[in-house]
């Protein structure tokens, strides 16, 4: 997108320096920094780099800088930012550390405070994507005022990646959010602004992006509702909305449906929704306070709590088979992927030298927060299979940035104090693949694959959920039932 154009009146430090014809944008300084990263040969990559450290062009020096950063190369970032102020003291390479130190700023009013400085030498500025950083950040601490300045600076410049000026109902629907805890008259403006261009468009110009994002309005509407302790109209709002979708033979969507559920259970409608919550708890949903209010709802129908204990046990024991069906109809069994691969010790692991054991092959990223947020979960796992020589868990760190993968992987396992045994799957410096997680047709990660004694893959799990209690119990079933070959 490009957003930031670091030209027209180049500021550094509150003074301004003659306009240059040369300019850069964010974008071009993405691409470049993404450029870099993806060569592989490191006597290619340090001339590359050498290149734009000796260039006579201010952008060149900025696309060097930005690729240090990124890398948390202290001493080259030293050594361009010394080297460049030297060599321009005014101009787009100053301007952009000046740009750079205010976006690290972590107190909100201290960035301000700095921008405004800019602000008044060049009105104009493009802020790029910090307006919309300031925007949102003070919509969340609920200063309007702020929020509008930084809102007009922001839809002063911002473009689509199709280079249209980003509407109102684009802004208004990012800021709704942050305006829920701080604003809500504020942000109920904006939604029925939102829902007024969405029913339009819909009528007029019917499709997909809108319709998602008009749902996602309603969505908002009603939690704005209910956190205003106005759940009955809240309750009255969706029942409206889900008769249009009926009336027109649209399938009402389960995160509204989801959301009608809890005002009928916020207005205590006990009786109306009895076997949805039946089904909830059976289906193991996550919604607020589901025990108390199913045993309002038995009370409710059956005005006696002296069956209440055999009905709950019936009811476990139900989400109990549920829960073990579900894992296996998930089962399959094909061939796994021959691999080898080095540990970060540079130890060679060859899976055909594995048969004999149900394996546990976890691909991941250092880079990748919901496998990282998985890990303690995946610890107690090992642990709890230690002792089982039969079962043996490989966590293949794949898809890496860094410019060191093996110590970049080697040192986040052994700070947090994980036990895993690492295997890297290195990019293919022809292909720039991770041969393995392709191998495995891996499309997201975290990626879990439970392989059986004979080598064939019997179970394969993405992402993480949170619960950890219920994660590691589907992990160890899935174990149990490969190494008994279900």
């Amino acid at each position: 997108m490009n957003i930031i154009k670091y030209a027209v009146l180049v500021i550094f430090i509150g003074m301004a320096s003659p306009a240059f014809s040369q300019e850069i944008t964010e974008a071009q300084i993405m691409a470049k920094t993404r450029e870099l990263s993806n060569i592989y040969d490191d006597a290619q990559l340090q001339k590359a780099l050498s290149t734009l450290e000796k260039s006579k062009s201010q952008a060149d020096l900025v696309y060097a800088y930005k690729y240090y950063l990124s890398q948390k190369d202290e001493e080259s970032i030293a050594r361009v930012k010394k080297n460049g102020l030297k060599k321009f003291p005014k101009g787009i390479f100053s301007y952009y550390l000046e740009m750079t130190r205010i976006a690290a700023l972590k107190n909100l009013n201290e960035k301000n405070e700095a921008y405004q400085k800019l602000l008044q030498v060049n009105p104009s500025l493009d802020l790029g994507m910090e307006g919309l950083s300031m925007t949102l950040g003070f919509a969340a601490q609920g200063d309007t005022a702020l929020m509008n300045t930084y809102l007009d600076y922001y839809m002063r410049n911002a473009k689509t990646p199709s280079d249209n000026t980003i509407s109102k109902v684009s802004m208004y629907s990012m800021l709704i959010n942050n305006l829920m805890r701080t604003n809500t008259k504020l942000a109920m403006h904006y939604l029925d602004y939102c829902l007024a261009y969405y029913r339009d468009r819909l009528q007029n110009q019917p499709n997909r992006e809108d319709q998602a994002r008009y749902y996602q309005v309603i969505g908002h509407y009603a939690d704005i509702l209910i956190r205003d302790n106005k759940s009955e109209e809240a309750f009255q709002y969706l029942k409206t909305v889900q008769y249009e979708f009926l009336s027109s033979k649209r399938e009402f969507p389960a995160f509204l449906q989801s959301r009608l559920l809890n005002t009928h259970l916020l207005t205590e409608r006990y009786a109306d929704i009895f076997q949805s919550l039946e089904k909830a708890y059976v289906n193991d949903e996550k919604l607020p306070k589901l025990e108390y209010h199913l045993k309002k709802a038995y009370t409710a129908k059956n005005k006696d709590l002296a069956l209440y204990d055999k009905y709950i046990d019936s009811l476990n024991k139900e989400k109990h088979n549920a829960f073990v069906a579900s894992i296996l109809n998930s089962a399959i069994n094909k061939p796994a992927p021959d691999f080898e691969l080095k540990d970060v010790d540079g130890n060679l692991v060859k899976l055909a030298d594995l048969k004999g054991k149900v394996l546990v092959l976890d691909f991941w990223a250092t880079w990748c927060g919901p496998c990282k947020a998985s890990f303690p979960m995946m610890q107690k796992a090992v642990n709890k299979f230690k002792a089982d020589k039969e079962v043996q868990f490989l966590f293949i760190h794949t898809w890496d940035t860094a410019k060191d993968p093996v110590k970049d992987a080697k040192d986040y396992v052994v700070t947090n104090g994980y036990t895993f045994e690492v295997l890297m799957d290195l990019k293919n410096k022809t292909t720039n693949q991770s041969e393995v997680a392709t191998k495995f047709n891996v499309k997201g990660i975290p990626a879990k694959f439970i392989i059986d004694q004979k080598g064939n893959i019997r179970f394969q799990a993405s992402g993480f959920s949170g619960d950890e209690e219920k994660a590691i119990d589907e992990l160890s079933r899935m174990i149990d039932f490969a190494k008994k070959n279900i």
